[in-house]
């Protein structure tokens, strides 16, 4: 009986050990890191959520996107989906859900990811975070990649910038933590700036 509940602890951690980080460089520089939010144990990132405040119109102080969040299933997809989302603007509506593909029955699951910006450049409605996309594989196909895209909005002079690094091999997101800034009141406000994510196996 000792032995079964030892493999059982083993097999419910089995996809908890963190192992790295990974981030972007074209970050926003405004707002603050907010604090870590992870998968369960056993559980990795599948997809992800966004909430998104739509084109507000000229002279208006838009945000774009304001939050992140990821889904987490277990590799057998017996749990059901949570969703993690460290940090939060206080704007925006959901702008869907975005889920890695199945294929051939096999799960994939995020490993990477490029965030579209507006940089900081003197104009008077900065916006930070405009969309984001990811890069999906699995352990089956490790060299095998599906890029996700979520459903942001393009505005000002807003560009993807480089990829992250992926996560180690066998490893896959499953944490993530957000900088977002405050609401601003009558200040120009950016929400959401800048992700980072936890990988692990």
């Amino acid at each position: 009986m000792i032995k079964l509940a030892f493999l059982a602890a083993i097999i419910l951690t089995s996809k908890s050990e963190r192992i790295g980080q990974i981030g972007v460089d074209n970050g926003g520089p405004h707002g603050i890191w907010r604090l870590w939010d992870y998968c369960p144990p056993s559980q990795l990132a599948s997809g992800f959520s966004m909430k998104v405040e739509p084109n507000r119109g000229l002279l208006e102080d838009d945000t774009a996107v304001n939050s992140i969040c990821i889904s987490c299933i277990s590799e057998d997809n017996s749990s059901n989906l949570t969703f993690k989302c460290s940090g939060e603007g206080s704007r925006g509506i959901d702008a869907g859900y975005f889920p890695c593909p199945v294929v051939n029955s096999i799960q994939t699951y995020l490993t990477a990811f490029q965030l579209k910006v507006d940089p900081e450049d003197g104009d008077i409605d900065e916006t930070a975070v405009n969309n984001i996309q990811f890069a999906c594989r699995s352990n089956t196909l490790p060299d095998v990649e599906y890029v996700i895209e979520g459903n942001g909005v393009q505005l000002h002079g807003a560009s993807y910038g480089n990829w992250s690094n992926f996560c180690p091999t066998g490893s896959f997101v499953c944490g993530i933590q957000t900088k977002v800034q405050i609401d601003q009141t009558i200040l120009d406000d950016t929400a959401l700036n800048d992700v980072l994510f936890e990988c692990c196996a």
